[in-house]
C-alpha cells in the first residue's frame, strides 16, 4: 500500500513555502507519495481589482505548480458559495 502525504499550502506565504518544502523532502525520504492542496476559492478571492480573475487563477496555479515539487495537486474550493451564481460560470 502506498503512503500518501497530503498538505494544504498557499502559493503566497514564504513561511508556508519553507515548511512545505521540508515536509515534502521528509516525505520523499520515507518513500511517500506527495500531494498538495490548492484552494481555488482563496486564490480567486485574492485577485486584485481590475485584473481578469481567470487569468489571475491560471497565473497563480502555474506559479504554485512550479514552486512545489510533488506527485500531484488536489484542487479544492471549486464553488466558493453554494448558490446559483457559483454554478453559472
Amino acid at each position: 500500500m502506498a503512503k500518501i502525504l497530503g498538505i494544504c499550502a498557499s502559493a503566497r506565504k514564504e513561511s508556508t513555502y519553507y515548511a512545505l518544502e521540508k515536509a515534502l523532502e521528509a516525505a520523499t525520504k520515507k518513500g511517500m507519495q506527495r500531494y498538495v492542496y490548492f484552494d481555488i476559492n482563496k486564490t480567486m478571492a485574492a485577485c486584485p481589482d481590475g485584473e481578469d480573475c481567470y487569468d489571475y487563477l491560471v497565473s497563480e496555479a502555474h506559479k504554485f505548480a512550479l514552486k512545489y515539487r510533488c506527485n500531484g495537486i488536489i484542487l479544492t474550493g471549486f464553488y466558493g458559495t453554494n448558490n446559483n451564481s457559483a454554478y453559472e460560470e
